[in-house]
């Protein structure tokens, strides 16, 4: 409400409050926190953190698979197919559920709980999106890029921490996980390193700062050769093919703000009703 935002309470729900998970959360961070990155362990604890509220969050509709002939057509009035696969065989591979829904009952699954996770999460990070001691450059899920330094406090590697990952001098930001830019000149190094952040792309090395650089200028994009792997089910292989792999500034989540033909910011869509009202156009 302090922001402008006004909301209409429709109903609501009381739950006793308790530290249900500090001892699991505890343990699992340990571990992850006492092995290096390359380590099993360590991918297996982040695994087991990150998912616990989305596991909470899982639909109770559990989805089954079956692989029936292409002339079975009664199997397709009797159930609710959600996918196809043709295995190129006279056979296909089905995702259905019934058309009658049931709940699977041995899931563990609390919404209450999944959303209250993801609440507060949101509202830890609303700490760096509406401040006004720092612009915000770029945020994703549980990261933040800002132009000044914040709150040492909340640096460190202690459990609800932030991580210090980059110190750029300058940085170029084009969309959702896709940016770059060149780290501060330290003492112990001769010349400034460079990151590069390319969701999709195998190898970000292909891509050099300055040639990010310039898709600020409106319309330039820039076509890489990508591998990427197919799954061959009716094969049982993967096979791998190159493509273009062409990057741009989008537009999905925010409306780009150019002056002078050059991408320097982003405003958020408009809807009404669930209709886009406010394009950029």
């Amino acid at each position: 409400m302090k922001f402008g935002y006004k909301f209409k309470i429709l109903k609501g729900y009381t739950f006793e409050s308790e530290f249900i998970f500090k001892e699991y959360v505890d343990k699992i961070y340990y571990l992850k926190s006492s092995v290096s990155q390359g380590d099993p362990i360590y991918i297996i604890s982040k695994l087991l953190l990150n998912s616990l509220y989305g596991r909470f969050g899982m639909s109770p509709e559990t989805e089954n698979h079956i692989i029936i002939s292409n002339d079975n057509e009664q199997f397709l009035l009797d159930y609710k197919i959600l996918n196809v696969l043709d295995l190129n065989n006279g056979n296909s591979l089905l995702t259905y559920n019934k058309k009658e829904t049931s709940h699977n009952t041995n899931l563990n699954i609390s919404i209450p709980i999944a959303s209250s996770i993801t609440a507060m999460a949101r509202v830890y990070m609303s700490q760096f999106k509406n401040n006004p001691l720092f612009d915000l450059l770029y945020t994703d899920t549980d990261s933040v890029f800002t132009d000044k330094a914040i709150d040492s406090e909340i640096i460190g590697p202690k459990l609800g921490q932030l991580k210090l990952e980059h110190d750029f001098v300058k940085a170029v930001f084009l969309a959702p996980k896709v940016y770059g830019g060149i780290e501060k000149l330290f003492n112990d190094k001769l010349t400034p390193a460079t990151f590069i952040k390319v969701k999709g792309l195998k190898d970000s090395k292909l891509i050099d700062f300055n040639s990010l650089h310039k898709l600020l200028i409106k319309n330039n994009k820039l076509s890489i050769s990508n591998e990427k792997w197919y799954r061959n089910f009716s094969e049982g292989e993967i096979n791998i093919k190159e493509e273009l792999y062409t990057l741009i500034v989008t537009a999905n989540k925010r409306i780009p703000i150019y002056e002078n033909n050059v991408f320097v910011d982003t405003k958020p869509y408009t809807l009404k009703n669930g209709v886009i009202i406010d394009d950029g156009l």
